[in-house]
């Protein structure tokens, strides 16, 4: 980053996991010709984002800062005395950071990373803007509301409802391309030879998509397993074993750990086999996939159950347990969504109405427009 430079530097904090990086980086390369941006994030964050550069999926300059995190709501005395003492370090850290490179506001995209950069930016006098993902507000986001300026919601009804006159909705920021699936996938006319499935169980893996959903699939009619087309995402010490049973079903499959051109996938995806995080209920939304959600049952407050609720509610799929999910319901579904051609259009039709309702909200905007809005309040106040 050149420090001589005449862009002005916005910091933009996010925890580890692709819930909180992804929306981020989508609004890093809303922002990239405007301001310089400076990235801090947790020791997982870090390698997420320097995989992504390697893999050119980040093909521009930015300053990237690793820090010591831990959640300060674990038990225990020693993990209390950890956090105190991680914390001064990121504090010290962070003052450094700030006074070198002055930053003219900070964007906190949720997760215990975000604590100390955005409470040393309000000691500061720097203000800052947080984003919730979720359906229910995370504990790190919870805290830092009464203190952030603006914050920016995934989901119209985020719980719990305080700080609400703080609170704007404006969506979950996605790629470009996300935009831009439902209309390839209308305006590209081919005659569908196979069925494409698209499994994925967020970011930390989940063992749970690696063992028992390529055994329920497998359990099909051979009439249907016959016509699927597999990309499944799993953990690296998985892929052997997936694709194993896969091939020995004579199911085709793409078994990897990471997909970093997920895009290509969801414009073929007939159906999508997913958890509940914020940002994938987010990316169904925009690309108007039918989808299988199985919300993580151990997620943090039940996020993950309620962030699934907009799908069975407005009929966009089926929201599943993982106790309830078994080969008799599956076949079920995958018989009502690859032999009906009025239930697909039924579900193409739901996903309209909630996107109009959802626009309406937002008048219109997209939720890296409405947040730019908000950035240049903030930089034209720095000028006056």
């Amino acid at each position: 980053m050149n420090s001589v430079s005449k862009k002005k530097l916005i910091s933009i904090v996010a925890g580890g996991t692709g819930g909180h990086i992804f929306p981020a980086i989508s609004l890093i390369k809303f922002l990239k010709d405007k301001y310089n941006i400076l990235i801090i994030t947790d020791n997982r964050g870090s390698v997420y984002f320097t995989n992504l550069k390697k893999k050119n999926y980040l093909s521009y300059n930015f300053k990237l800062v690793a820090i010591n995190s831990q959640s300060p709501f674990k038990y225990g005395l020693i993990n209390k005395v950890i956090f105190i003492f991680l914390s001064l370090l990121t504090a010290l850290k962070i003052l450094n950071l700030f006074l070198k490179h002055k930053p003219i506001l900070l964007i906190g995209f949720g997760g215990y990373s975000t604590f100390i950069p955005c409470l040393m930016s309000k000691i500061m006098g720097i203000e800052f803007f947080i984003h919730e993902q979720n359906a229910m507000m995370g504990r790190a986001n919870k805290f830092l509301e009464f203190f952030a300026t603006i914050s920016f919601l995934g989901f119209k009804n985020t719980k719990p409802k305080i700080n609400i006159k703080k609170r704007i909705f404006c969506g979950t920021p996605l790629r470009e391309e996300f935009y831009k699936i439902n209309k390839y996938k209308s305006d590209y006319n081919y005659i569908k030879q196979n069925f494409n499935i698209l499994i994925f169980g967020g970011s930390l893996g989940s063992d749970y998509f690696s063992t028992q959903i390529p055994n329920l699939i497998c359990s099909l009619n051979k009439s249907i397993s016959k016509k699927l087309n597999i990309t499944h995402q799993v953990v690296n010490e998985k892929i052997l074993p997936v694709q194993t049973i896969y091939k020995k079903n004579k199911i085709s499959a793409n078994v990897k750990s990471f997909f970093p051109d997920m895009i290509k996938y969801f414009k073929k995806a007939d159906l999508i086999i997913a958890r509940a995080g914020g940002s994938t209920i987010a990316e169904i939304l925009v690309s108007k996939i039918p989808s299988v959600i199985i919300p993580l049952p151990n997620s943090l407050d039940n996020h993950q159950f309620l962030n699934s609720k907009i799908i069975s509610k407005n009929k966009l799929g089926w929201v599943i347990s993982e106790k309830e999910l078994n080969s008799t319901n599956l076949k079920k579904i995958f018989n009502k969504i690859t032999k009906s051609k009025v239930s697909e259009k039924k579900i193409k039709k739901n996903f309209e109405i909630l996107n109009n309702k959802l626009s309406k909200f937002s008048n219109n905007k997209l939720p890296n427009e409405i947040i730019n809005e908000a950035i240049k309040k903030i930089d034209n106040k720095k000028i006056n």
